[in-house]
Order: structure tokens, then sequence, then C-alpha cells
């Protein structure tokens, strides 16, 4: 464990040797010097002195604070050449660097010397090795699939779909769908941490007879009573399937009650809380949502006229909660207690983790079933720490390692007595070393929450913590993502939000692990590691703090701890929608050493920034994001040289300084949604480590023009390119350069430069992601592809498109495909059907003709989810054959489709109907044909939505303007688009 800090201190003086601003020849000797000091390795001193290791760290801690310090003064001074009086300090600083050094090296003598009486090492003197299976492993995570995935040991599902306490479960499902039984009910699932509470209501939520049961449902993790809104408006837009009423944003609390009253209307409704840990969430957000209030009279007035035909809520806590329903318990309330694992559950669920294919315990080598046994004892028959423990020992099968790790487990005994945390702390000294750092690093955010894959990848590139690696060869950001594979196979975090492709978006990190983790950094030292969230302060003063973290309320503690904050590493602001300019000034006075700064500025009234921030020369990680910011002041930025990842979307900037191109070291730029349209010029060229560049999303029509100087013809390294316009300079004397590229976003693509575009795509080999717009009134031809793009999973097309056969051919490996305002003569599902594993379409626009059909018996063979809108001219559908996978359809818009699709029957695993803008009588039909197919999959009418392709403001438009812009512009072909919806992404 404390190799860890050393390591990574080691890695920041290399960092800084190789600085460019490194100039001056005495100093960079010093540095020299300095690096060839060695940490000894202290792991022995951790069963034997904890004070030792404990000085050591703090040791460790205050050297980082030094050079980090000398690094600020270097930084601070842009000269090559430091003035006289400047350059005796320093050199005095460094040479006060040097006999702390040297200190720590006296200190590390001292520990090493610390053994046990037999002369081996400590039960976790091997922290930073890893067995030769888990490093292949990790070399090899990430090289068949691009993505993150849940663990495909997960027993909930597939072949190992039985799930432990399955008389619960089967419990659960008769209080849910016993339709007689009209009452109310409440189901709490209460149990202690790590018992299985959530798993086994997941279990429950996504059996495919409950959802056919209920019309509606929604799952709410960890819901909090301080922010009402928030909950209510999530509940809502599940409701609704993730198409809410347009105005969901800009509701009260009022408004949001009557709209669940509404959308709940003679519906059967299922609401899962999952993690419930504030009592005040009932009275703040279920009682004036729910219709507890005709059973539970002390409530007050009833709010409600609608009639529910049949409401259920289930929650899990640690706690129970009888007290809340007060003498009805019986009537509305059902508890349920969760009991460990006995007998031979926990050695059956064991062997469900660790089995693969036909495998059995008999297959093993010999001795390897009695080792196991031993370990699965001191599980205390909690499934979390039984899946822990089978992620530590999944990756080999030989008798020693798996008695090495039964050693350790009886070792950490003299740590602590609780099963969780042994097991938490024996998966995290199997970690390879850079996992383990990437692991710590999830403590950082709030706890309790979902953390966006997408967020983490930055951090950690930003951070330093992943790198590109050329064996095998791979970026930072796929480095990252095996990481986490590697992480969730273990369970060490756990999977959050998936979408329909079965790609991983979100993650979350469990309490119990968190704390671990915390205590891991900390090594007994309080204030390490701060975190406010949702206002309850978790420490008061931070005197040794490295990372700080709010959500919601909690920034009156980081004015308060102002002036014992200058060691602050990293600081993540969410949810403070009030934060003035003032509040900000005053919380950053302090923060000398900062790295991170993440800060989510919705709502927020800043609209300058402080001129502090320009002096946080040490700053990798900037985010803004939803600030009303208007313009980034070249001051803020001509100091940031050490800047990696700067986040401005949703921002009002309209252009980027000149001392932008300042920023050398610069990885990720983020300005999505902002009003920039022109690049400062020579941008690639001078900023050469830049990877990602996010200008506009991919489905607006907003591009950002990108100014050629004189360009080298070196290969460009850039991973994504997103919101470019496709200028012909760009197209002829760029865009084949970036031959890395990953992800490209491209908009006003020329008629005359089809060719060299398609050229240039050509010579992409990793691209995965393609989103193409075409000029206005214009068309792409896209016939002359070379060779086919196996590795693009999806593809977006906006506007006229010739030869689309012939492309088509070309992306075989297509998972995802969005179409829209193409205009073809021709039905595109025949050419489409075949594509093998396509597992979402959408249409808008697309089509010109009357009759849209798919009769092949195996088209479509992995497609769930099928959106098509907008096809004015449409006047027959029908689905004789195929689709056989399809679970999500979706259409709307089509004004001349009287009858609803002919076929849905032939559709055997469909759920979930949404339609949209096509009128009540259709409506009507559409639930008619669901209930005659006896509630096998559910009709949903869905409110009208506007998106216009051609700005960044949404204008709230009217039912009836909706329903003209619709069904208007007969005379034009060319028309702006109705909101083309990802439905890769529904929530669990």
């Amino acid at each position: 464990m404390d190799l860890l800090p050393a390591t990574l201190l080691q890695q920041k003086l290399e960092y800084y040797l190789n600085h460019p601003s490194l100039r001056v020849p005495e100093v960079r000797k010093e540095f020299e010097d300095v690096l060839k000091l060695k940490f000894p390795d202290m792991n022995a001193s951790l069963r034997d002195d904890p004070n030792v290791r404990r000085q050591w760290r703090q040791e460790l801690k205050k050297l980082e604070d030094e050079v980090d310090s000398i690094m600020i003064f270097n930084l601070s001074h842009k000269s090559p050449m430091l003035w006289l009086g400047h350059q005796l300090p320093f050199i005095f600083r460094l040479l006060h660097l040097h006999k702390q050094l040297m200190e720590v090296r006296r200190l590390g003598e001292r520990i090493r010397n610390l053994q046990t009486e037999d002369g081996t090492p400590a039960a976790l003197d091997n922290v930073c090795e890893s067995t030769q299976a888990e490093e292949q492993s990790l070399t090899l995570l990430g090289s068949a699939n691009y993505g993150v995935r849940p663990s495909t040991y997960d027993v909930t599902k597939g072949k190992n779909s039985a799930p432990i306490h399955a008389e619960v479960v089967s419990r659960i499902k008769d209080l849910l769908l016993n339709s007689k039984d009209k009452r109310f009910k409440v189901v709490g699932v209460i149990g202690r941490k790590g018992i299985g509470k959530s798993r086994l209501v997941t279990h429950v939520y996504q059996n495919d007879e409950v959802r056919k049961f209920f019309d509606c449902y929604a799952w709410i993790s960890n819901p909090s009573s301080s922010e009402p809104e928030s909950i209510l408006r999530e509940m809502l837009r599940q409701f609704y399937f993730g198409f809410p009423p347009y105005t969901l944003e800009t509701m009260d609390k009022q408004t949001l009650l009557l709209a669940i009253n509404k959308c709940l209307d003679r519906k059967r409704f299922l609401l899962v809380l999952d993690s419930v840990s504030d009592f005040g969430i009932w009275e703040s957000v279920i009682f004036p949502a729910f219709p507890f209030g005709r059973q539970l009279a002390p409530l007050g007035p009833v709010v409600f006229t609608s009639s529910f035909i049949h409401g259920r809520i289930v929650f899990t806590s640690n706690s129970p909660h009888r007290r809340i329903f007060d003498i009805l318990v019986n009537q509305v309330y059902v508890q349920i207690r969760l009991k460990a694992l006995s007998q031979e559950e926990p050695w059956a669920l064991f062997c469900q983790l660790m089995s693969q294919d036909t495998e059995t315990p008999e297959t093993w080598p010999p001795g390897l079933e009695g080792i196991a046994r031993e370990i699965i004892k001191k599980s205390g028959g909690l499934p979390f720490v039984i899946r822990l423990l089978a992620g530590v020992l999944r990756g080999s099968r030989s008798p020693e390692v798996w008695q090495k790790r039964l050693t350790q487990l009886v070792g950490l005994e003299q740590y602590s007595r609780d099963d969780t945390v042994k097991a938490i702390l024996l998966s995290y000294d199997a970690l390879a070393l850079p996992l383990k750092s990437c692991f710590l690093y999830f403590s950082i955010f709030p706890k309790d929450i979902e953390i966006p894959l997408e967020r983490v990848i930055r951090l950690w590139v930003a951070e330093g913590l992943v790198v590109e690696t050329s064996t095998p060869m791979r970026t930072a950001t796929e480095a990252s993502m095996a990481y986490l594979q590697e992480l969730i196979n273990r369970e060490l975090i756990q999977p959050g939000h998936v979408d329909v492709k079965g790609d991983l978006k979100s993650c979350k990190f469990d309490d119990q692990v968190r704390r671990v983790a915390v205590d891991i950094i900390e090594s007994n030292e309080r204030y390490l590691v701060h975190t406010t969230d949702n206002g309850s302060s978790g420490t008061a003063g931070m005197p040794s703090l490295r990372f700080f973290s709010i959500q919601g309320k909690g920034i009156e503690d980081m004015k308060s701890g102002k002036n014992d904050a200058a060691r602050i590493r990293s600081c993540i602001i969410t949810g403070i929608s009030k934060l003035q300019s003032s509040t900000m000034r005053q919380c950053l006075s302090g923060f000398q050493l900062l790295r991170v700064l993440d800060l989510d500025l919705e709502g927020s009234d800043i609209e300058t920034l402080p001129n502090r921030l320009g002096t946080l020369v040490l700053l990798v990680y900037l985010k803004l994001k939803g600030s009303k910011l208007k313009e980034l002041p070249s001051s803020a930025l001509e100091n940031l040289i050490r800047l990696r990842y700067l986040g401005l979307r949703r921002t009002g900037i309209t252009e980027l300084p000149a001392s932008f191109l300042r920023l050398k070291d610069l990885h990720t730029l983020d300005v999505r949604e902002t009003k920039l349209r022109t690049l400062p010029c020579c941008l690639l060229s001078r900023l050469q480590q830049l990877r990602h560049l996010y200008l506009c999303s991919s489905f607006r029509r907003e591009v950002v023009e990108m100014p050629l100087g004189k360009e080298t013809e070196q290969p460009l390294e850039l991973q994504t390119l997103a919101g470019v316009r496709a200028t012909s300079n760009l197209i002829e004397k760029q865009l084949g350069r970036c031959t890395q590229l990953r992800k490209l976003c491209i908009g006003r693509v020329a008629e005359a430069d089809s060719e060299k575009f398609c050229a240039s795509i050509d010579k992409m080999n990793y691209l995965r992601s393609l989103s193409i717009r075409c000029e206005i009134n214009e068309s792409l031809h896209m016939g002359s592809l070379a060779h086919s793009t196996t590795n693009v999973d999806t593809l977006r097309i906006g506007g006229s498109v010739e030869a689309l056969d012939s492309a088509i051919k070309c992306f075989r490996s297509l998972r995802r495909l969005f179409l829209w305002d193409n205009l073809l003569r021709y039905d595109p599902l025949p050419i489409l059907q075949d594509l093998p594993n396509l597992m979402v379409l959408c249409l808008s626009n697309t089509f010109l003709g009357k009759e849209l059909r798919c009769d092949t018996e195996d088209g479509f063979p992995e497609l769930k989810s099928l959106s098509i809108f907008q096809l004015r001219n449409l006047e027959s559908w029908q689905i004789n054959g195929g689709m056989q996978k399809l679970e999500f359809l979706s259409f709307g818009h089509c004004p001349n489709l009287k009858n609803p699709p002919q076929g849905l029957e032939n559709l055997p695993i469909l759920q979930l109907v949404k339609v949209a803008g096509m009128g009540e009588d259709f409506d009507k039909m559409m639930e008619r044909i669901g209930k005659d197919a006896n509630d096998r999959f559910k009709v949903r009418p869905i409110p009208l939505f506007k998106h216009d392709f051609g700005v960044t403001d949404q204008k709230h438009w009217t039912r009836d303007e909706e329903i003209k812009e619709a069904a208007g512009s007969k005379g034009s072909l060319r028309t702006t688009s109705l909101e083309i919806h990802d439905t890769s992404s529904f929530k669990k």
C-alpha cells in the first residue's frame, strides 16, 4: 500500500524533469540528482509499526508539497533565465529538498529493517505483486471489444439466471403482480450491507413478467430529501420512458406532482428506491407524489384526482422503516428482511461466479477446492464478500496462488474483524500497481452517485494515471476502459446505467468500498478526503486535505476552511446552482497546489472568471460546464501550461483567446453547446499533444471552422474530432493525416469533396464512430469508399446521399445506424436488414416512398431498438418477418400513415412501443393492439418534441405549433428534423 505514494511521487519528479519549462541547467541538474534517490519498499512495516508507517507517509506528503512549490516558483517565471534575485532562493529550496529526501531515505532504511522474527515479510509485503495471469488479463482486456460492460460473471443473467434468495424473489413478485389486491403497497427489503439487496431487487425489476404487468416503472438510486425536484423529474422522465414533457426542467415541485398524477392516470406503476438512508425522503417526495393520502389519514388533504389501477413501491435499506408507516403497517407496508447465506449457499454462489461454460470444481487442479472452501468460510455468508473473493481468485487456477491469498486473508484479521473490509483489502492488494491508483481515485467522488465513465476516464488521463501504450498499442482512453473493466470484474466498482448495446455508461462506488479506499489513502490521518454530500458535512476543517468534493449544499465548508486548504490537489463541486462569482473567488484564494478543478455550474450566475484562476499553474484539469461565462480572459490561460483537459461545455463563450495556443500539454478540449464557431489558426500544429477535440454534438447543425496555416505532412495523433466544418482545405490537407481517429463528426461536406473525403476515411483504420452531415442542397457520393472499415460500430449520416447501398457494405460491423434528411426514393430496409450486428436503427425524414416492408425471415438478426420518424409520404408499413430480437419501437410524425404497422404480433420479445404526433385516434388503435396481444408489449403515447439543429437554445413549442410544424413544409423536401433520439440508452 505504502509504495503507491512513493511511486506516484517518483513519477511526478520524472515529469518535472522532462518539462520544457525546466530550462536552467543548474536547476535541471538538481532535479536529476533528486531523481537518483530510490524509495525503499516500506511494506514490511504494515504489521509491525503503524506509527512508523504513518510517519513515512507524512514525510512523502511534505515532500510532494515541496516539489510542487518549487515547480510553482519555476512555472511562475516565464523567462528562460532566472534573475539572480530569484535564482538564489530557488537553488536554496532545491538544496533543502535534497536534504529532506536524505531524511526520507534514512527513514526508509529504518522501516526496511522492521521484519518479523523469522525474517519473512509481513502479510501484505507483496502489494505491488500480481500473478502472471492477472498481468496477462490486464494486458488483453479491451482488445476484443471497445467499451466497458457489466461483469460477464454476473449471476443475475445469462446461463446462471437463478438468483440467490430465490424464495424472497418469489414473494416480492407475488406482492407486485397480485392484481386482486388494489391497495397501495410498499415493500421494504431490509438487510445489512453486502447481503445482496440491490441485486435481488434488480432481478425482480428486470423480470419480463414484471415489465409486462406494469405500464410505467422507474428506478431511483440513493434518493435524498434535499433535492425533491430532481428526484421527481427523474421519476417523470422514466415514467415517460425517456420522453417527458418538454417543460420538465422548468417545472416546480407542485407542477411536477401534478404531472406525475396525470402520467399515472389509470396506469399500473412500479417505483424502486434503491439504498434509502434518508428517512426524510418519505415526507418530502414519496408521500406528496403518490396516493398514500387515501390510506394514511394523518397526511392531510389528498390532491390526486387520478384513478390508480395498481401502485407498488419497492425500496432497499439497511434500516427498518416501520415507524414511518405508523399503525397501518399491514395495510400499506410489507417488510422483508434478508439474512446471510447459510450452509452450502455460499459455496454454490462461489462456484457460479468461478465457473466458465461446463467447468466445475471437479475439473479444478487437486487441492484447489479445499483451499477455496476455507476462503469461503471467511465470507460471513455475505454475497458481496463472496463476489470480491471470486474476483481475486478468478484469474488463476494455481493452488499456490490461492493458498497465498488465504494466508493474506488470515493475516488481515489483525486489521479488521469485518469480513467485507478484509475482502476489499485483499482485492486491493491483488491489483497491479497502475490499477491501485485508479481504484483509489474513485474516493474523490461524492458518495451515493452514479459516476459517468467518460468523466472518470478524462480525470485519469488528465492526472497522468493512465497513458498511451505501444505494447499492446492502445490509447489512454482504451487503456482506461481496460482498467475499468478489470475493476468491474473484480466487483470493486459496480455497474450503473447500461445502454441497449450492453455498453456501460456509468458506475457506482459502493459506500463500504469507498470507506476502505479512503482509509487506505488516509492511513489513519483525518481530513485527507473531504466530501459534503447533499449538505451533510463529513468533517470540519481541512488541515491535511488532498481531495475535496461537494454535492448539493455545503459550499460554506469550503469557504470556512480556505486558510487550511492550501494543500488541496483536487476539487469537485456539483449541484450548487446558486454559486456566485464572489464565493468562487474566495474559495480559490488558497488553492495554490490545485491540480483538478471540476465545477458543474448549471444555474449559477458566474459570468467572469476570477483572476486567481490564472495563478493555479499546476492545474491539469479544468471544467466549467454550464456557466454563463461569455468570455475566457487571456490571463486565465496563459500560465496554465500544464493543463491537459479544458471543459467549457454549455458556456456562453464565442471565441478562444490567443493564450489558448500556449497550452502545449492540452489533451482534450470540450466546447460543445457553446457559441464558438471558429478555432484559432494552426491549432493542430501548435498543440501537438491534443487528442480529443469536442466542438459540437453529433446531431447539431452547428459546426466549428478550423483555419489552417502552414501545416507539415506528418501524421496527426488526434483521436476525436467532433463537430468540425468540412472545408475543402481541411479535407484536402488535414483530414487524411488524422489516421489515428477513433471518432469523427463532420458537417457541411460538399458534393465536390466526396471523393477526397471517402479517400480520407479509407485511411482511418481505427475509426469506430463516424457522423457526417452534408452541405445543404447537395448530395454526398459514398460509392468511392475503397475498403471495409471493419471497426466502425456507429454511423450517422444526415443529408442527401448517393450510393448508400455501396457504402453500407463497407460498414459490416455497425451496431448503431442513424439516417436523417436523406430523401431516399427507395425503401432502405432491404439494404440494411443484412447487417449482422446492427442493434439500433433510427430513420428520420429518410425515405420519400409510401411503403416500408420487412419481409426477410432472418432480416435484422440483432436489432433491439428501431425508431422511425417524419416519413411524410408513408402510407403502409408491414413487418412480415425478421426483427426477432426487437425490444423497443418508436415512431411518429408520419401524417399519411392512417393505420398502425402490420405484423407487430410477429415480434416475439417486443416490450415497448412509443408513438408521437400521430393523433389521439391513432394512439387508441395502437393501445387496442397492445391489449389484443394480452399486454405482451406496452404502447406509450409520448409528448411532442422539437429539436432544432440550427440553434443551441431550444424554443419551447406549443402542441398546435408542433403539429403544424410536423405536417407543414409541403412545398419543400428539405425540412427541420424532429429530434433524433438515441434510443440505445434505456434506464434499467
